[in-house]
């Protein structure tokens, strides 16, 4: 804006500046919110006292800056789409501008050729810079879903291995240096791969995306679901000693064995799961074993019969 201003004239015989900073102004409130602005609008404002007389011009200079920001905030308090707001950015900065040129020319043919010619270039900047912020949000937008993506298992919607790999080595270190507690449970689908080889593995995905949102249904929403592998989900459970680990483990065991899994509109099978666990300090006090007890744990859940919890 102030790069802008620089280039800025003065109409002859008013005290009005001919400028542009409006655009910036639109594109950093757009983009960076209220505060941004009004960081820039107080860097255009110094700007005026530091580079101008205090005189009628740019005080007017300093009313229409401000009246600039008010408007936008306003605006942005409405419900309606982005565009829509972008465009009623632009329509109230040529009214604010025009109407205070004409408190200082009368409605004569200057007044209408300045105003038109006015209009017509910032109306073609205000293309360019449409463009870019719809072109600027598209690609943040990608960026943001992309970035998120990467972190679910694209199938159930849940962190997949890589995420689950950083977030138990972020959240083990925290664990341990606050003396908390950490409860780490994995379950695995019993006889899973009948399943595929009865059903396909098109229905066996239906199963895996069904038994994900059991599993959300029985977990608060501060503990991290993860699928880990093939048929094998993990629960990590900050702060949770081992009683309640054991109650929060037999309840999915017991939902999953009471769960109907639709394989058609009108077909369901049941099936079970087994699950091991562990719990940092109770049943371990080196936290970097909490995992390997766990699968060890699964392990005794498969070769004592299956359905059923280990610790």
């Amino acid at each position: 804006s102030i790069v802008i201003m620089h280039f800025s004239f003065m109409l002859p015989n008013t005290f009005t500046f001919i400028d542009l900073r409006f655009l910036i102004l639109i594109y950093v409130f757009y983009n960076a919110g209220i505060i941004p602005t009004l960081v820039s609008g107080l860097g255009i404002i110094l700007y005026l006292f530091g580079f101008s007389d205090l005189s009628d011009s740019t005080i007017i200079s300093i009313v229409i800056t401000i009246m600039y920001i008010l408007t936008y905030y306003i605006i942005s308090k409405f419900k309606i789409k982005n565009s829509v707001k972008i465009s009623l950015y632009y329509i109230v900065s040529i009214l604010i501008f025009s109407i205070s040129l004409s408190l200082q020319i009368h409605f004569t043919s200057t007044f209408i050729k300045l105003v038109f010619v006015y209009f017509f270039v910032s109306l073609i900047t205000y293309i360019i810079i449409f463009y870019l912020i719809i072109h600027i949000e598209s690609y943040n937008n990608l960026f943001r879903k992309y970035k998120e993506e990467s972190k679910k298992d694209f199938l159930t919607g849940l962190y997949n291995t890589r995420q689950y790999d950083l977030l138990l080595n972020s959240i083990s270190k925290n664990v341990f240096q606050n003396n908390d507690e950490l409860a780490y449970i994995i379950i695995d689908i019993d006889f899973f791969k009948r399943v595929n080889d009865t059903y396909g593995h098109d229905i066996g995905d239906k199963v895996l995306i069904q038994l994900a949102e059991v599993l959300k249904i029985n977990c608060k929403s501060t503990e991290i679901l993860s699928r880990i592998g093939g048929e094998e989900f993990c629960i990590l459970s900050l702060g949770s000693n081992l009683d309640c680990t054991i109650k929060l483990a037999e309840a999915l065991r017991d939902s999953v064995e009471k769960y109907r899994f639709f394989i058609s509109n009108d077909e369901f099978i049941f099936l079970t799961i087994s699950i091991g666990l562990s719990v940092y300090p109770t049943i371990t006090n080196d936290i970097n074993k909490l995992k390997s007890l766990a699968d060890a744990a699964l392990y005794v859940s498969k070769h004592n019969g299956r359905n059923r919890v280990s610790y």
